[in-house]
């Protein structure tokens, strides 16, 4: 006795169907079902970029170059007040130690010479050494050398500290300190500024 590969029931010798399938409509189908090949993805031309899948993870979008900051690579000029203000102080440091050296000078050698007493022990030739270094302060404070002033400031300062232990009036010297330091900050700022400026294109010469 065989046995019905689709309802699994006893077919009887010498029968070649199942009864029951045989019976019962809209059995199911005795040919086979052909299988079908998907078909195959589009080909995308060289160069194009094709859609994200839905559901896949997206890359952060780059932000514009608008919304980037931007740096300043050449620092804005500085006013022309400004610049007004620091060459004039840089101009009355070197005129004045120029002025006092030369004063230094002539009292020294009065003072040393004896045409002159030298009432406070502080003039003599000390004083003339003392004036000749001013000068040569003035002469490289004007060259804008930023070590001279300050050189200028100290010997200046221990002057008056010798004037003020001599019992002598000291204020006018304690105001000319503060220009000098003032003089100071302003040859500093100058020379920044010639720094943070660009540097000229050098000047192209035509051939003949």
């Amino acid at each position: 006795m065989a046995v019905c590969k689709r309802c699994g029931c006893a077919i009887p010798l010498g029968q070649k169907g199942c009864d029951i399938c045989d019976r019962v409509a809209g059995g199911p189908s005795t040919q086979p079902v052909a299988w079908t090949p998907p078909p195959p993805p589009p080909v995308e031309p060289r160069g194009s970029v094709l859609p994200p899948a839905p559901g896949a993870p997206t890359q952060p979008q780059a932000l514009p170059e608008t919304s980037m900051p931007s740096l300043p690579i050449i620092p804005s000029a500085r006013a022309p007040r400004d610049l007004g203000r620091w060459r004039a102080a840089h101009r009355w440091a070197w005129r004045y130690l120029a002025t006092l050296g030369v004063l230094y000078i002539g009292l020294g050698l009065l003072t040393a010479l004896g045409p002159m007493p030298d009432y406070s022990s502080l003039f003599g030739w000390t004083a003339v050494v003392v004036g000749a270094s001013f000068c040569w302060f003035a002469f490289t404070v004007r060259q804008g050398s930023l070590l001279s002033i300050s050189m200028a400031i100290v010997v200046y300062a221990a002057y008056t500290v010798a004037f003020l232990n001599a019992g002598s009036f000291v204020i006018f010297r304690v105001v000319i300190l503060i220009g000098l330091g003032r003089a100071w900050l302003s040859m500093y700022a100058l020379s920044q500024h010639a720094k943070d400026e660009p540097a000229s294109p050098p000047a192209q010469t035509l051939a003949a």
